[in-house]
């Protein structure tokens, strides 16, 4: 599943595989009500913050999710039918086969 999405089957090499597609990791403290986001930048590099606030395992849930987005739900990706729900549960269920493929 992850090499479909061209990420690397090695979950340890994350940061280093985003920062090579420019995509830059930060985490912040937030209000445990938002887990993480993705935004893209004018200069087509993207920024996912995840809530300093998350058991580690969960950072990694929600990290993957948010670069199924980057790399799967970017405009022009999917169908124009699709509804946000939609996406979010694909995101969800995508990033739980990627962790689950890498932990063996």
């Amino acid at each position: 599943m992850a090499k479909s999405l061209g990420l690397p089957s090695n979950l340890d090499k994350l940061h280093e595989w985003a920062s090579l597609h420019n995509i830059y990791i930060a985490t912040e403290n937030f209000d445990l009500e938002l887990w993480g986001y993705a935004t893209k930048s004018d200069y087509d590099s993207y920024l996912v913050l995840i809530n300093n606030r998350l058991c580690y395992e969960m950072q990694q849930k929600v990290l993957m999710h948010e670069l199924v987005h980057i790399l799967k739900h970017s405009p022009g990706s999917h169908p124009i039918y699709k509804d946000q729900y939609d996406i979010e549960k694909e995101a969800d269920e995508l990033a739980e086969k990627i962790i689950k493929e890498a932990s063996g």
